[in-house]
């Protein structure tokens, strides 16, 4: 998908099914290649973890149809550890806030 030189990478959960390590070495590579190409990508992901250790801005979406319930901007500095980092554990608690209103 990089070959070409896309303004715009689109990634429907990549690492979905991928075991721990594999994920967590593919998400440290996906960061290096977006501080490389400077290419904007956007991910999917049912993995609040992995939004934002990856993310820029979270976009928490409803239930079907799918709309944009809160924007969330993760002004953090990379790499992210989201066990040592009380800002991301308090947007992660949002996240899951929110989600638990659409479920």
């Amino acid at each position: 998908a990089l070959a070409v030189d896309p303004e715009v990478l689109l990634m429907d959960e990549p690492f979905g099914s991928l075991d721990a390590l594999t994920r967590s070495y593919l998400q440290d590579s996906l960061l290096k290649i977006r501080q490389l190409k400077k290419t904007t990508i956007v991910f999917v992901t049912h993995s609040i973890e992995e939004a934002l250790l990856l993310g820029h801005k979270v976009i928490v979406l409803s239930r079907r149809p799918a709309r944009p319930v809160n924007i969330i901007n993760v002004n953090r500095p990379y790499p992210r550890n989201l066990l040592r980092d009380a800002h991301l554990q308090d947007i992660m608690l949002k996240v899951q806030k929110l989600l638990s209103f659409e479920l």
